[in-house]
């Protein structure tokens, strides 16, 4: 079997859970962050992985959980593995959004009282 490209996808369900050991471990088993195109490396988004394995879906997708239940032990986690022939990067120029105006302290002290208040008023109304 030749080579072939996988990405996979890992969701944790603990909001405790350390992506840092995940990370360590899927390099262990020969995951990557990174993914290089035409000469340049692109950053995944957040718990994504790429890797060329001589293997199938099933056969990567096991490495891959095997390398998070090593590194936590436990945890509820979700795995999405795909097999791919070729990979585009989009490029696309994207618009700023404008920033609100900077508020001062006296400004969001007076915003949260405000919101006390009417969160309080709602209350005394229910009773």
């Amino acid at each position: 079997m030749a080579t072939q490209n996988f990405m996979v996808r890992i969701q944790l369900h603990d909001p405790g859970a350390d992506y840092g050991k995940v990370h360590k471990a899927m390099e262990s088993a020969g995951f990557h962050r990174q993914i290089r195109m035409s000469g340049q490396d692109y950053h995944l988004p957040h718990a994504e992985y790429f890797g060329h394995f001589n293997d199938d879906v099933d056969g990567v997708h096991s490495k891959a959980a095997t390398a998070v239940v090593t590194a936590l032990q436990h945890l509820d986690f979700d795995i999405v593995t795909l097999k791919f022939t070729g990979i585009r990067k989009l490029l696309r120029t994207v618009e700023p959004k404008p920033q609100p105006p900077k508020r001062t302290r006296q400004q969001l002290i007076e915003s949260l009282q405000k919101m006390i208040f009417e969160a309080n008023e709602k209350r005394n109304l229910g009773k």
